[in-house]
């Protein structure tokens, strides 16, 4: 049976980022949850109906009804020029912070974003020609001055 308590997503995230910039984290990883957050928050609109007047309050059944199944290709939609890797980025911290809804018992069962599928890039294989002439090509400072 879902919780029927309404949850407030903007209040909860900001716990949620505030527990996790609470640990060791890395610029680098605290700048993915800013930009995550502010991709998470320009998308959900586009997936929950009502939004705005609600002020972020949503239900239990909206996050596993509409959230989970729409929002990846929804922030696929919205940021066209992210690749899925990078939007796959932001699905991980999404759905970390959606595991500690279920944690901190707000959701009754676990939800998951799903990742978007990546298209692998073919690998660029040098031939035994290339090879050669790259190991015997001479680096260094005499080859600069030959240059000059």
């Amino acid at each position: 049976m879902p919780n029927e308590l309404p949850i407030s997503l903007i209040i909860e995230w900001k716990a949620f980022t505030n527990a996790q910039f609470g640990r060791n984290l890395t610029f680098k990883t605290r700048e993915i949850y800013k930009r995550a957050e502010k991709i998470f928050f320009s998308v959900v609109p586009t997936v929950i109906d009502g939004w705005p007047e609600r002020k972020g309050v949503v239900t239990e059944e909206e996050v596993h009804r509409v959230l989970v199944k729409q929002f990846a290709g929804a922030t696929k939609k919205k940021y066209s020029k992210l690749s899925p890797t990078s939007i796959n980025i932001y699905v991980r911290v999404w759905n970390t912070f959606l595991n500690s809804l279920f944690k901190d018992e707000l959701l009754s069962k676990p939800a998951k974003i799903p990742r978007l599928l990546e298209h692998k890039k073919d690998r660029v294989v040098l031939t035994e020609e290339q090879i050669t002439a790259l190991v015997t090509t001479k680096i260094g400072r005499a080859s600069c001055r030959e240059r000059v």
